[in-house]
């Protein structure tokens, strides 16, 4: 009687899921465009005002929220925090703004723009950070929610790119993402640097302006809060 070979579903199936994984990390690696390190130097926040907007609040209305004194070299310390006005984003929004300073020949409508670390796309300070933001294909940008391993890849890459991660969080261990052929940042261009330096004198006016959109009564307790500028990051 002859010996029966039989098929292990469970190793063929930790082998598919295996593959998958792989598949999806790689995808992510390719697709994955990040800011040049040197704009993250010049203006860390994009907009250190605004987050994205949950279900229950109004896309590009303006709130009384905690945000960040942006240009001090502690900008993400949680205790440079004041009560200001705050513009709320939605991921769309981001997405045009993200690409519009860092990549403007691709088009939004094409990528989607995603934070890189859990739990701060409601935080102020963080929501439009350049190292914590990345743009993927559309088409792919569902894959991240169901694949961890391409979430931990991103933000090893995220860290070893940008040398930096939000405070109070642990470093992601570099294995993750180990072996993936990762995309250069977006070139730095004279024209790149030009258009984010006059990002930094739009948002040293912006406080003023939000302010004007508060209600009278929200807008006396926002007057009160201190706008410190500082000195910048980097030059």
């Amino acid at each position: 009687m002859g010996t029966r070979n039989w098929v292990d579903a469970s190793a063929i199936g930790e082998h598919a899921l295996g593959r998958a994984r792989r598949d999806v990390c790689g995808l992510v690696s390719h697709g994955a465009l990040w800011a040049n390190p040197e704009a993250f130097y010049l203006l860390p926040v994009l907009n250190p005002w605004c987050r994205l907007a949950r279900g229950d609040e109004g896309v590009g209305t303006t709130a009384l929220d905690w945000g960040p004194r942006i240009f001090r070299a502690d900008w993400d310390d949680p205790t440079n925090l004041a009560p200001v006005a705050v513009k709320l984003f939605d991921d769309r929004a981001l997405a045009r703004l993200f690409l519009r300073l860092i990549a403007p020949r691709l088009s939004p409508a094409r990528f989607a723009v995603r934070t890189v670390w859990p739990d701060t796309a409601s935080d102020a300070r963080y929501a439009s950070c350049l190292a914590n933001l990345v743009a993927v294909p559309a088409s792919i940008s569902p894959l991240l929610e169901v694949s961890l391993a391409a979430r931990l890849a991103l933000r090893s890459r995220a860290e070893q790119v940008f040398g930096w991660r939000p405070v109070g969080l642990a470093s992601t261990d570099a294995s993750h993402g180990a072996g993936l052929e990762w995309r250069a940042p977006e070139a730095f261009s004279p024209l790149a640097r030009r258009a984010l330096l006059r990002r930094r004198k739009y948002l040293a006016r912006l406080p003023q302006k939000l302010l004007g959109e508060l209600a009278p009564t929200d807008r006396d307790k926002a007057v009160r809060a201190e706008f410190d500028f500082g000195s910048p990051l980097r030059g």
